[in-house]
Parts: C-alpha cells; structure tokens; sequence
C-alpha cells in the first residue's frame, strides 16, 4: 500500500483553497450586495439579519470542504496545481447548494419522501 504524500496535499489545498476563495467570496459579494440597505420595518429587518448572517455561516463552513475536495481531485488526477486551483474555482463556483441538492435527492432515495416535497411550497413554514 502506498504512502500518502501530505506535503504534496498541503500544498494543493493551499492552492485549492485560493481559488475557491476567489469564487466564494465574488459570490457572498454579489448576494450580500443585491440589498445593502436594510429594510426599516423590525420584523422585515430581522429577517433580513438572519438571512445575511446564516448565508455567510452557509458559506464559510463549506470553504474547507470545497478546498479539500479540489486538493484530492487534483491528487487522483495527478495534475498540476493550476489545476488545483481550478478545481477549487469549479467546486466554490459549484458549490455548497449543489452540495445539499445531491444529498437531498440521494436522502429521497434512500429513505423515501413519503410523497413529499419540501421545495413544492406545500405545507412548508413559506406556504
């Protein structure tokens, strides 16, 4: 059995982590500064809060994940770490969404939804 190169691992992840940093952060930028001013009603402007601060929570627990899985993509593949790097853009780009839409539908399957769809808007706390 082969020995796991961490030096090489580290210096992938390193460079996987730059460029899902570069993805990440363009795309809090972009949604966090679709409504920069708050709303003025209280119960408006909660939600509001709430919304912003899970987002960024969302966002940076799944920066290590995303960095992790473009390191061991570029590892497996034996590349470059240019295309560690890219392999990160493509993971943060791809991201934490698709990340929880997969494992929803492989939960789906698994465990059976008894008829119900959580994004159809019934039954829902939305509707």
């Amino acid at each position: 059995m082969e020995r796991f190169d961490w030096a090489a691992f580290i210096e992938y992840y390193r460079v996987s982590a730059l460029g899902a940093a570069i993805i990440l952060l363009a795309r809090v930028g972009h949604v966090l500064g679709k409504q920069p001013v708050p709303p003025t009603d209280v119960k408006a402007f909660e939600a509001w809060r709430l919304r912003r601060r899970w987002f960024l929570i969302m966002e940076a627990s799944s920066f290590p994940a995303l960095s992790g899985l473009g390191a061991m993509a570029t590892m497996a593949s034996g590349g470059s770490p240019y295309v560690a790097m890219f392999s990160g853009m493509i993971a943060g780009g791809v991201g934490f969404p698709f990340a929880m839409s997969a494992m929803r539908d492989f939960v789906r399957r698994r465990v059976g939804d008894g008829g119900l769809d959580p994004l159809d808007g019934e039954g829902g706390p939305n509707g």
